[in-house]
């Protein structure tokens, strides 16, 4: 029976891994996948952002990112590329960490949380039941954030391709040298983001600039 058990969670996760288009759904399928096969009360899918440190991409049963924290457990799994086991906070017992990875690259890890099960509480063991999982995560979510990479690639391509045309379009309205040279310096400032722009122009000799335009402090 337990082996029929996973064998319907197996093909239930492959068939959820295979249609996530993102990283929430299959860390969403991961949860639910982890949860099932080690009998945990709870699991929770953790990614590292490198700007702000880990944040929660999904767990199970549902939990709002603002309602969890990254256990320590957590840094010391993804250090070591180990499973880490260890007493919990209450209503848990015990906790289970193992560390999520994507070329050898550690991008995060998953946290399980049991109250009560039958099996006792975790050990590093229990990470053994859940090797086959955890390679499927790790393709699958490497897959996913390269696709969003993909993307956010062909998206930055357009949005260039768009200003370049806009600014031809405002430079060409023109043939006045005073509105055309204010234009350029507008274009160039949001064009860049950048707080300031100036447009220095050389005098009949070139021996001297001075300021054609300005925008910014």
């Amino acid at each position: 029976m337990a082996e029929q058990d996973g064998s319907s969670i197996a093909w239930r996760v492959a068939v959820d891994l295979a249609k996530a288009s993102d990283e929430r759904s299959a860390a969403g399928a991961i949860a639910r996948a982890a949860a099932s096969l080690a009998q945990a009360d709870e699991a929770r899918v953790w990614i590292i952002d490198r700007v702000h440190g880990y944040h929660l991409a999904a767990g199970w049963p549902a939990i709002a990112a603002d309602e969890a924290e990254a256990p320590d457990d957590l840094a010391r799994a993804i250090a070591f590329q180990a499973a880490v086991s260890g007493k919990a906070q209450r209503p848990y017992r015990s906790r289970l960490v193992l560390p999520l990875l994507t070329d050898g690259r550690s991008i995060g890890g998953v946290e399980l949380l049991e109250r009560a099960r039958q099996q006792g509480a975790f050990s590093r063991e229990d990470a053994t039941q859940l090797n086959d999982l955890i390679k499927a995560a790790d393709a699958t979510l490497g897959g996913v954030k390269a696709r969003a990479r993909e993307q956010k690639n062909h998206f930055d391509a357009v949005a260039r391709l768009a200003q370049l045309y806009d600014v031809s379009r405002s430079l060409s309205a023109t043939l006045e040298i005073s509105p055309l040279v204010q234009a350029i310096v507008n274009r160039a400032q949001s064009t860049l983001g950048a707080e300031a722009a100036y447009l220095w122009l050389p005098d009949d000799d070139r021996t001297k600039l001075t300021m054609g335009a300005v925008v910014g402090p």
